[in-house]
């Protein structure tokens, strides 16, 4: 039957949501409203757009940009130090020879700092500003971050567990740099499982008096030296020795904590969150 389709002048558009698809599988929908008239009476077309490729290939690019930058700055920032510290070697060397302080308790430890900071490379993250701060959905958080990071997990022929109590879980933080972080961890554990047989990432959501812990658990090899991790510069499972680093600096700007967790099969790593 032939009829003619007049557009409304105003069309809807709804907010981004997370939708199913035939097979169960999570996506991130846009979705369009408009009507028309058509002969049978007025009519309502929804036009509904899979944008979960776009969002993982945006997050993932953001995630490598803010790696390279502060790579950048930790390289430049660590040069200056080098300068500072053979400076100042250079002047505790003729402080010696002038005044003969060898054998000074005091001097001694000054050179001991002076030697110490030369191997130090260290990058400070400033706090985030407050107008970045907003209220997250902790099923928004994760239903996001499952979009982005099951496919890869599930061509792999790896398998990922995600929390049923997340629904209604709120807290206050900067909703990129959470996901960042997340990111950065859900990362870490696809490295980490690659080779092993059994390639598993579970996440799992706690309330405890107030705050929200957010348990990453992967099935890899576990961590040879834990107590390195969060030192800039350690390659760790991230690899270029910066994301954890970066990923505890921004959630710690927020008033949360990124901890690694021992004990157990593989590697565990807990993000705690103040709840709203």
């Amino acid at each position: 039957m032939h009829c003619n389709w007049r557009w409304a002048r105003k069309s809807l558009k709804r907010p981004c949501s997370e939708a199913l698809r035939d097979n169960g599988e999570l996506f991130l929908a846009h979705t369009w409203f408009s009507t028309y008239a058509a002969a049978q009476g007025p009519r309502l077309a929804a036009i509904v757009g899979d944008s979960s490729e776009e969002m993982k290939d945006r997050e993932e690019q953001n995630l490598r940009e803010l790696l390279e930058y502060n790579r950048i700055t930790a390289a430049a920032l660590s040069h200056e130090v080098r300068n500072a510290c053979a400076a100042l070697k250079i002047l505790a060397g003729h402080l010696d020879e002038k005044r003969h302080l060898a054998g000074d308790g005091d001097y001694q430890a000054l050179v001991t700092l002076v030697n110490g900071l030369e191997s130090v490379a260290a990058i400070s993250l400033k706090a985030r500003a407050e107008g970045t701060l907003d209220h997250m959905s902790i099923e928004t958080l994760l239903n996001n971050l499952r979009i982005i990071v099951d496919a890869e997990w599930r061509d792999m022929g790896g398998t990922t567990y995600w929390p049923s109590n997340a629904e209604g879980v709120t807290v206050f933080a900067d909703p990129h740099g959470l996901l960042q972080a997340m990111l950065n961890l859900a990362q870490n554990s696809l490295r980490a499982v690659r080779e092993c047989e059994r390639k598993e990432l579970r996440i799992v959501v706690h309330n405890i008096d107030g705050r929200v812990l957010i348990r990453v658990t992967d099935s890899g090899v576990g961590m040879s030296a834990p107590d390195q991790l969060f030192r800039p510069f350690h390659p760790g499972m991230d690899g270029t020795g910066l994301g954890l680093y970066i990923s505890r600096a921004m959630i710690r700007s927020f008033g949360g904590e990124l901890r690694y967790e021992p004990g157990g099969d593989g590697t565990c790593f807990v993000v705690e969150l103040q709840m709203v």
